[in-house]
C-alpha cells in the first residue's frame, strides 16, 4: 500500500471512506474495476466482504484505503457509473487509531 501514496498521510486523518455500492448486471471486482477507474487509483485500495454475483441485485459496504482529496466528490457524483448498473451512497469517514 505505501507505494500506492507517494506523500505522508496526515495524523489524524481519516484513512476510510466508506460508502455502499448497489451494483446489478456486474461482479463486484468488475464494479471495483470501474470506480477505480473512475477515480484514478489502484482497485488494491478498495476493501470490500465477498463478491457478490452478477444477476443479482447487491448492496454492500465497501472501504476506500486513503481517499484521495477529490474522491467524495467524485464518489457522491458518481450516477456516472448508473449506465454500468453501479450507483454508491451513504459516504461515511473511518479514523484508524496509529500504532504507537
Amino acid at each position: 500500500r505505501s507505494s500506492d501514496l507517494g506523500r505522508r498521510w496526515s495524523p489524524g486523518r481519516p484513512e476510510y471512506l466508506r460508502f455502499v455500492l448497489a451494483k446489478e448486471g456486474t461482479t463486484t471486482l468488475d464494479a471495483m474495476g470501474l470506480l477505480a477507474k473512475a477515480l484514478r487509483c489502484k482497485r488494491e485500495r478498495f476493501e470490500f466482504a465477498g463478491a457478490k454475483d452478477r444477476l443479482a441485485i447487491t448492496r454492500q459496504w465497501v472501504s476506500l484505503w486513503r481517499p484521495d482529496e477529490d474522491h467524495p466528490a467524485l464518489l457522491s457524483t458518481a450516477n456516472i457509473l448508473a449506465n454500468n448498473g453501479i450507483k454508491v451512497g451513504r459516504l461515511s469517514w473511518d479514523v484508524v487509531a496509529q500504532q504507537a
